[in-house]
């Protein structure tokens, strides 16, 4: 009897001294959780939608128990969305810092082709559409929102279905080199129009240069509209 209870106190002893081993580290799930809560917090975005999976700590990583929550950053180095690095760090009690990668996977609606674009083509409501796709595998960028390029024009092919992407386009040009236009040039009671030659071209709101076939000087303007050049007076 007297063997059976020193074996018993043994057996408690030892598994009080473990558990009492392992509450003195940090557990890897608590570290895992406050990544998981950080990544959420920092990158969502109400535009979009994202998932996020913490990377596994190393079986054999002890970190002494932290007094207070770990502190969680995201490096100016690190990327946003992929595989993603965050630092991780024990600020009151055992000092210690890790590193953790964890993959991030951002979800929004962007731009597609609804039809083969061709070069010259001028980009109207039907010819795209939004489509939800991963924003990281995305390559050259987007366009997330319909009206920011209505009446663009497109500047290199764009295979039906895919993405729209900012240097497959341009602002329409209304003044093209070579074009003759109407140079206007007014004031609040005035107004003076001419023919001129356009010497660059531009989008509405470029600046471009013409020249005056009447005095042959070159003189700049604003682009206001189809083959038209308002200049200062």
């Amino acid at each position: 009897m007297r063997f059976l209870c020193s074996a018993s106190i043994t057996t408690l002893l030892v598994l009080f001294c473990s558990f009492a081993n392992a509450a003195s580290y940090q557990s890897h799930s608590s570290i895992r959780e406050e990544i998981h809560r950080f990544l959420l917090e920092e990158l969502v975005d109400n535009k979009d939608e994202i998932t996020v999976n913490v990377g596994k700590l190393d079986r054999r990583l002890r970190l002494k128990q932290c007094e207070l929550p770990v502190n969680v950053t995201l490096p100016s180095t690190s990327r946003r969305v992929g595989g993603v690095t965050v630092k991780v760090t024990c600020e009151k009690g055992p000092s210690w810092t890790i590193y953790v990668q964890s993959e991030v996977e951002r979800f929004g609606f962007v731009m597609v082709a609804t039809r083969g674009l061709r070069r010259g083509d001028i980009i109207s409501q039907e010819d795209i559409e939004p489509r939800r796709v991963s924003l990281g595998m995305v390559r050259g960028g987007y366009i997330t929102k319909t009206e920011n390029i209505l009446d663009w024009e497109v500047k290199r092919s764009i295979s039906i279905g895919r993405i729209v992407a900012p240097n497959s386009i341009r602002r329409q040009l209304l003044v093209k080199r070579g074009d003759v236009v109407v140079i206007i040039a007014k004031n609040r009671k005035f107004e003076v129009k001419m023919s001129g030659v356009a010497k660059s071209s531009g989008a509405k709101g470029d600046t471009v240069q013409v020249i005056n076939q009447s005095s042959k000087k070159v003189v700049e303007g604003v682009v206001i509209g189809v083959g038209v050049v308002q200049v200062p007076m």
